[in-house]
């Protein structure tokens, strides 16, 4: 019981923050994929994801981002003040998604186990039963990963966005190796 309470207080805290942050349209596009028209339309943008910064760009980590994949050129909108940022396609070297394993360890206690040790063992069987257990997760993150020639300093560097359960974030590095990779060949 304490269990299914402690999930439900998380889950209403992660919906009380997003609807918070963002109008309902947005929180819709972010579960539901890109089934708004209206918001490809903005900068007339093949497909745009909802999601968070991590590095590249002068923007505090994980502030939230629309990024907007067009024709010509990838636009990052930060939606907490509007500020643009635009990656002209021709400076694109490479778009893929890299992962990362985190791994969490948690410790519970068992009731069950403590119920059930009393009553095949009396009190030290509830003690033996309901200790501390070890539970270990991996988590898996996903970082989409802009690879692109910054002309200003010659060099080359990267901007990368948290896609973790973003499936929509692949179709960028569709579109790019089938649309873009074939000119940069050429280029070098």
């Amino acid at each position: 019981m304490e269990v299914v309470e402690l999930i439900t207080k998380q889950i209403k805290k992660v919906l009380n923050f997003f609807i918070s942050v963002y109008r309902e349209e947005e929180i819709i596009m972010a579960i539901f994929g890109n089934k708004n028209k209206k918001q490809n339309q903005e900068y007339n943008s093949i497909l745009f994801i909802i999601t968070q910064h991590i590095s590249g760009l002068p923007l505090s980590e994980q502030s939230l981002c629309k990024v907007f994949l067009c024709e010509d050129k990838i636009i990052i909108k930060n939606i907490k003040n509007d500020s643009i940022y635009n990656l002209s396609m021709n400076k694109i070297l490479d778009v893929n998604i890299k992962s990362e394993k985190e791994i969490q360890t948690n410790y519970t206690s068992s009731i069950g186990g403590a119920v059930g040790g009393a009553i095949l063992f009396g009190p030290l069987g509830a003690m033996i039963g309901g200790r501390r257990k070890k539970k270990v997760d991996k988590i898996c993150h996903s970082y989409l990963i802009l690879t692109y020639k910054n002309e200003k300093e010659n060099k080359i560097d990267y901007i990368s966005f948290d896609v973790t359960n973003n499936f929509n974030a692949y179709k960028f590095v569709d579109y790019f190796s089938k649309n873009c990779k074939k000119n940069i060949i050429t280029e070098l």
